[in-house]
This record gives structure tokens, sequence and C-alpha cells, in this order.
């Protein structure tokens, strides 16, 4: 069970040159920043985890600061390109036990996942808890809980570029030598056809989709009838001419 001793933080990992789309972060989706939409959704975790945005030195990313300093919330400044170098140094400034990876990209995260793999993760004494491997939740919704004793192990395997950009990438790789579980959740979040929608803020493609459900979403902020009414909409954009 979670324990007042365990210090858990978040991590969002957000930076102003996106390849497919820069300046994203601080792109309004129905009239707030996307960054700023996952940070509001982050704080809603229960547990009261720490809130670190984790970005680079790159004067671009100035601006990811002033969004975290406008939202009370702390953030580093690292390397550019080395996202694993990036989270070692919050992890020995923060001191974190068990941590949570979240893209910046993720504007309708749900808490309530987040905290049921929180839970698991403390108890079951897990080195990771997510829904990636095998896939249990669409892009943008999906939940990745570390361990930070198991993360600094990761210094003593040879860590490629792709490695260092995702940082999870060696987990799944060695998995023999990790304590991983998929995340249980309720049977009645079950989600089908997982591959055919994504809320992450990728390209501006996705811009009218993910205005649509953050305009259609009302006040169901999380938990079960969050994912019955994310389904719903899903159901109901597939049958909007295009």
């Amino acid at each position: 069970m979670y324990s007042e001793k365990d210090k858990l933080g978040c991590i969002i990992y957000s930076r102003m040159k996106s390849s497919r789309f820069p300046g994203k972060a601080n792109f309004k989706l129905d009239g707030i920043s996307l960054l700023e939409r996952v940070i509001n959704r982050t704080k809603m975790i229960k547990f009261n985890p720490k809130i670190v945005i984790a970005t680079s030195k790159d004067s671009s990313d100035d601006c990811i600061c002033n969004i975290a300093e406008k939202n009370n919330v702390s953030f580093y400044r690292g390397n550019l390109e080395n996202v694993f170098e990036r989270t070692m140094d919050i992890l020995s400034i923060f001191k974190f036990d068990y941590f949570a990876r979240i893209c910046g990209d993720r504007p309708l995260l749900d808490p309530y996942i987040h905290e049921l793999a929180f839970k698991q993760t403390i108890k079951e004494k897990l080195d990771l808890c997510s829904t990636v491997k095998p896939k249990t939740m669409p892009a943008g919704l999906t939940v990745e809980i570390l361990s930070s004793k198991s993360f600094f192990s990761l210094k003593k395997y040879n860590l490629n570029q792709f490695n260092k950009e995702h940082i999870t990438s060696k987990y799944y790789e060695l998995q023999d030598l990790f304590k991983i579980e998929s995340l249980s959740f309720p049977s009645a979040i079950k989600w089908s056809n997982i591959d055919k929608f994504s809320y992450t803020f990728d390209e501006k493609k996705d811009i009218e989709f993910l205005n649509y459900n953050i305009k259609n979403l009302k006040n169901v902020k999380f938990g079960i009838k969050y994912h019955l009414r994310l389904q719903k909409l899903a159901s109901k954009w597939n049958k909007i001419p295009k």
C-alpha cells in the first residue's frame, strides 16, 4: 500500500523543439496551452506527488520554464537530446522513490489511472508498472510508473541514443532483468480498437480531435466514467463526416 514515507514524483517531459510540431507546448487547445493542460491533469493525481518539468538548457525552452513558474511547479533544465541524463539529474536532486514518466503531449491523461499504477508499483515492489507492453490503453492515455532504484541501475547497461531519448525502452529490452507488470485496472475501462485513436498531441492533424474531446468531456474528469465517455466520443467522432 501507499505510504507517506514513499517520495513520489511526476516528471513531465517537454521542449519547444518538437520535430513534427515545433512550439506545440505553448499551443492553445480550447484556450489553454498544451503544457498547462498536462500540468493541470497531473495536479489531480492523489498522494500529492511532486511535479517537475524536465526541459532543456536551450533558449527556446525559456517558454517552458515560464509556463512552469506560472503554474507553480518546479522545472529542471538539462541536456537537449539526452532525456535519460535529464531524468537522472532530477532523481538525484529530488530523491523520488517512485516516479511517473509523463510526456508533455498528453492533455487528456487520466489521473485515476496514475493513482492505480502508483499503488500497484509500491504494493508489488515493481521496477515498472505499465500499460505499454502489452498495450492496454490508446496513445496519450498510457501510464508508466518506475522505481528510481531500478532506473539508476540502467547506467550499467549499454544505452544507445534511442534508449537515452526513450527512457523506458531498456526495461522492455531486458524484461527478464526487471520486475515489470501490466497495470491492473477495472474491467469496465477496457478499451477496444486501441490503435484506432490517439489522444497524443503529435501533429497539427491531432488538434481537431483533441479539441472535440476537450469540449465534450464536460465535467467528467477521471476514472471509469472518464474512459467510458472518451469511448463514446470516439464512436461519435468516427461517424462525423471528415
